[in-house]
């Protein structure tokens, strides 16, 4: 069976070295290993993670169903207690406005893969829990002295800093696979044409309407700096492809009724199909709308 990142390798030659990577962590037994994603702002980390996900469900290591929990640890990096109950759970009680027992994100990836994001933000004592976690599959949420509790996790994190000086060594210690992904200056011409060509079909499809792009604005977005990288690029070419709705008067609530938001994928589905993202219940009570989004659809859409 072909998965998404056999097709993935395909179109993106300079990421076949971290997709061997990303199949041997899954692979690896019982439960796959946990890896570490290092590159620059803008390479498509959390794509990337996303991808490994999809991966597993793909070869059967995890259930269709399997849960994805993404945490950014820089949204809380100011107020660690907070940070580390978000993650954890909360006891009843524990501290002030701690009013009822909380599961935390490790409880609620139980069984999935828990990516977190800017992992460079997650205070010491945060990444000491995490380590003892990762080593037992057991925790205790925040207030809790007695009670322990387990979860089959696989943590994938990410980080744009160099992981010796911003990482507790005991915690690379336990993160057997270091995956570092190229920025766009390294990936090629060939692939940053492909990048280029996949963004701009992807806003058509959320505008609903063709867009005709000339050689020489092709030739600009291949040739100009991107300090950003793929993040950059892609904002970019949203912004040129919103100046062209603009200037052509066809609001996006007027794309084709077949199309609707898909709460899954932040893309656009067609009605008719049977096909649902990533296998998910239809919301539309089974009468179907395939998700451009998903693994079957957009295999080849690059990070």
């Amino acid at each position: 069976m072909e998965t998404a990142l056999d097709r993935l390798a395909k179109s993106n030659k300079s990421l076949r070295t971290q997709i061997e990577q990303a199949k041997a962590a899954v692979l690896y037994p019982p439960r796959g290993m946990h890896c570490l994603i290092l590159g620059e702002t803008g390479v498509g980390k959390s794509v990337f993670a996303n991808w490994i996900h999809e991966f597993a469900v793909d070869t059967g290591r995890l259930s269709p169903e399997a849960p994805f929990v993404v945490f950014n640890c820089a949204d809380y990096a100011n107020n660690p207690q907070l940070l580390i109950s978000q993650l954890f759970g909360v006891k009843k009680g524990a501290y002030t406005g701690a009013e009822n027992d909380r599961r935390g994100l490790v409880e609620k990836a139980d069984g999935g893969i828990l990516f977190l994001d800017e992992v460079h933000r997650l205070p010491a004592e945060g990444q000491e829990i995490f380590f003892t976690f990762m080593d037992k599959a057991t925790f205790r949420r925040v207030g809790e002295t007695e009670v322990e509790r387990t979860a089959q996790v696989q943590i994938i994190s990410a980080t744009t800093e160099n992981p010796e000086s911003s990482l507790l060594k005991t915690f690379i210690r336990r993160i057997p696979m270091i995956i570092k992904l190229p920025s766009l200056a390294e990936r090629g011409i060939e692939e940053r044409y492909n990048i280029v060509i996949d963004f701009f079909r992807e806003e058509a499809f959320r505008l609903g309407r063709e867009i005709q792009i000339s050689a020489s604005a092709i030739h600009a977005f291949l040739a100009y700096h991107c300090p950003n990288n793929i993040g950059q690029l892609r904002t970019d070419i949203q912004l040129t492809c919103a100046s062209i709705q603009r200037q052509a008067g066809h609001p996006a609530s007027q794309r084709p009724q077949q199309w609707r938001d898909c709460q899954y994928s932040g893309r656009f589905c067609r009605r008719g199909e049977l096909r649902n993202h990533q296998g998910r219940t239809d919301p539309d009570g089974g009468r179907g709308f395939a998700c451009r989004g998903s693994r079957t659809s957009t295999a080849n859409q690059i990070v």
